[in-house]
């Protein structure tokens, strides 16, 4: 069995490769936006703030909002907020125009929350002042899809003295929900102050019908619970976090005394386990929690926190398996530290990936929007990006929603963007993007096979080391060479280019999963050009074909759409001493680049591309020619293309992990004997990190490596193939 090996005399100097590998395709990068920001709301007079927003998990969404004035023009002071809605669908585009929520009119509306079911059907809930006849009530609005109203408002709480205010609501995949608010008095009748808020929910069907009483969710009953933010699974099973003075420091009932806590209950309401706290750092104040349930139930909290950062409020966060269990230490989830960093959102997508996004002084005096993205096991993708593109004024209190693939949608509002006082703004988002070489859209690399004799060719579909189905996709005639893997329609499913060796004709398959979709020609050329690699060079999400003439090194890009070629371009004659020995993605804006080496004096150079233009070239060094580049990948889960080297006499193996045209960290994983080869690059275990396929030239037999950064999580062998066989 092969095994990763730490090798602390090996020259992590070394560099580069002519070994002509399968290209990594560039991926969209972590964060990548989608289009331009946009304002939310139509009607501009006055305040419109205090967004929400929530998601199918097709990425329809919808964002909710309090307007002054809007629903009674007689009244612009505080006393005159309602609450507002707008939806969309997937591509961003407005879905009817902006509507009104609530019926009541009288006295404020404001602070809304929605949820949104599998479906498209949501669920608005808002504080109201004087409706339930004493201060501040939870009223609730339900509404199908098509953004029809199902029925009136109707209210959520049952005890109706003193305050009933700060509502949050969690629903389904089948519309059930719950719904979540601070009560002043209620845990504590001798207690009617600012400090005497507790927590209570309330449970309903997707009809609206409630399912039992309301209920208290803490125990902790001395001094103050508020800010309660709820999550569901697929299941119903919901966690309610909240933060509660003076709990985890007793001797601390001030403002500075405010800790973190939350409570699991199953989908029948019943609480698991007693309430836990949240946060391990106790010193000062955490507080402003905000939770996101995965499909499992795995969940993530964020809050921020006072001086824990070293400079103001920072954003940490904290990770639980479905059993409640504390999966790692807290961390911090702000990069940035300098100044504040505050009212943190999180949201989560169906493989367990989550973004975290706050205001912060990231962009200079004012607050803006900054956002990073991190994998299921907690590990950041990418870097902390700002959000907003309009810098002037404030733009604070994010909220962010995201869909089963990773998309999201981060809202804000933003002071004088509108022209009059503050407004809603929203930016769409892509996730991580599709996996290179996922026949199957589950977010895993998988294995495509071909018979060198007969022409079939074989998918496995891969979960990890496992083979979930396997299955032939054809058997086009010997003479037709695979030339590329990649996603040319934008459907997220790996496609295959092929190209015969005879006539140089160049055909495209469209798959989804073992199925060819459709098949066509998209043109062909001599002979002495050569395909040297596929990526999406121009970022419109459709893999491009890098074309390379053996004869005079002129260096040609078709950009495509599906079956079409859609323009044509040279982005440089190269000499023929350059080759091309990688196409990925350097610097994670999801365009691809080329890596070429000098295959006389071993010296490697990136090109990073924004379609046929060069954006910046640079040397990153040179190496002996008995270094080859044995494939490209994100062995870091930064979204960026990273080089695995080897040695052709040794076996020594390297990872260069790459930041564009800079090395950041180089190290040796391992040096297997001569007769295993590195066979592919892929992330098949659907972990944002790509793994190694080896293959024994001997026998056939093939053995996966898990990597995590130089790191073998796992080895593992996935079956011996004829060496008939082939890996493309």
């Amino acid at each position: 069995m092969l095994c990763s090996y730490r090798n602390s005399s090996f020259a992590l100097a070394l560099l580069a490769t002519t070994m002509l590998t399968q290209p990594d395709p560039a991926r969209a990068a972590p964060g990548d936006a989608l289009g331009a920001e946009f304002r939310v709301n139509s009607e501009t007079d006055n305040f419109q703030g205090n967004p929400a927003i929530a998601m199918d998990a097709d990425g329809d969404f919808v964002v909710v909002w309090a307007s002054i004035g809007q629903d009674d023009p007689s009244d612009t002071s505080f006393l005159g907020l309602g609450v507002f809605a707008q939806r969309y669908d997937a591509a961003g585009n407005t879905v009817g125009t902006e509507f009104q929520v609530n019926i009541e009119t009288s006295s404020a509306q404001t602070f809304p929350a929605v949820a949104m079911d599998a479906d498209g059907d949501f669920v608005v809930v808002w504080q109201s002042l004087g409706q339930d006849g004493d201060n501040w009530g939870v009223f609730a609005r339900r509404y199908d899809a098509a953004g029809t109203a199902q029925g009136t408002e109707f209210r959520i709480n049952t005890e109706t003295s003193s305050a009933q205010r700060s509502p949050a609501l969690a629903m389904d995949p089948d519309g059930d929900f719950v719904v979540v608010w601070a009560s002043r008095g209620q845990d504590d009748p001798l207690d009617n102050s600012y400090g005497g808020y507790g927590i209570y929910a309330r449970r309903y069907d997707a009809a609206g019908n409630p399912q039992g009483t309301e209920f208290r969710v803490n125990s902790f009953t001395t001094g103050f619970q508020y800010n309660p933010s709820v999550a569901m699974d697929a299941d119903g099973n919901f966690v309610v976090a909240w933060q509660s003075r003076g709990q985890d420091d007793a001797f601390d009932t001030s403002g500075l005394g405010d800790g973190v806590f939350a409570q699991r209950y199953d989908a029948a309401g019943s609480a698991q386990d007693p309430e836990f706290q949240v946060n391990s750092f106790t010193t000062s104040a955490q507080l402003w929690p905000d939770i996101a349930m995965g499909a499992d139930g795995d969940f993530v909290v964020v809050w921020q926190s006072l001086n824990q950062d070293g400079d103001g409020l920072g954003v940490f966060a904290q990770r639980f398996d479905a059993a409640g269990n504390a999966q790692a230490p807290e961390f911090r989830a702000s990069p940035t530290t300098t100044g504040n960093q505050l009212w943190p959102s999180v949201a989560i997508d169906a493989d367990g990936d989550f973004i975290v996004t706050w205001a912060g002084n990231a962009q200079g005096d004012y607050y803006g929007v900054s956002a990073q993205r991190y994998t299921a096991v907690g590990d950041a993708e990418g870097s902390e990006f700002r959000v907003n593109s309009f810098t002037t004024g404030e733009q604070s209190l994010p909220e962010v929603a995201m869909d089963a693939d990773g998309d999201f949608v981060v809202a804000w509002q933003s002071f004088g963007q509108d022209g009059d006082n503050y407004g809603i703004y929203a930016q769409r988002h892509q996730g991580a993007g599709p996996v290179a070489g996922d026949f199957t859209v589950d977010g895993r690399a998988d294995i495509l096979w071909r018979n060198t004799d007969t022409g079939n060719a074989i998918l496995w579909q891969m979960d990890g080391f496992a083979k979930e189905a396997t299955g032939s996709i054809g058997t086009p005639d010997p003479a037709w060479q695979v030339r590329g893997l990649a996603d040319f329609n934008a459907d997220t499913k790996t496609d295959v280019l092929w190209r015969n060796t005879g006539t140089g004709t160049a055909v495209l398959w469209l798959m989804d999963g073992f199925t060819k979709l459709a098949g066509g020609g998209i043109g062909g050329a001599g002979l002495d050009w050569q395909v040297v690699g596929t990526g999406d060079f121009d970022g419109d999400d459709h893999a491009d074909i890098l074309w390379r003439n053996i004869t005079s090194g002129a260096a040609f890009v078709w950009k495509m759409d599906g079956l079409t070629k859609t323009a044509t371009g040279g982005i440089g004659g190269v000499p023929l001493v350059w080759e091309v020995a990688g196409v990925g993605d350097f610097d994670a804006d999801a365009k691809a680049d080329i890596l070429w080496r000098n295959t006389t004096n071993g010296a490697a150079v990136v090109w990073l591309m924004d379609g046929f233009s060069k954006l910046a070239m640079g040397g990153i060094g040179a190496a002996p020619l008995d270094w080859r580049v044995a494939g490209l990948g994100t062995f870091n889960s930064d979204a960026r293309s990273d080089i695995l080297w080897r040695n052709t006499s040794t076996g020594g193996t390297v990872i260069w992990k790459m930041n564009g045209l800079v090395k950041e960290d180089a190290g040796s994983i391992g040096a297997p004997p001569l007769v295993w080869r590195v066979d592919g690059v892929g992330d098949g275990d659907g972990d944002r990190q790509s793994d190694i396929i080896w293959r024994h030239t001997g026998t056939g037999s093939t053995l996966v490596w898990q990597m995590d950064g130089f790191v073998t999580d796992a080895v593992g062998g996935i079956g011996g193939v004829p060496l008939v066989w082939e890996v493309q």
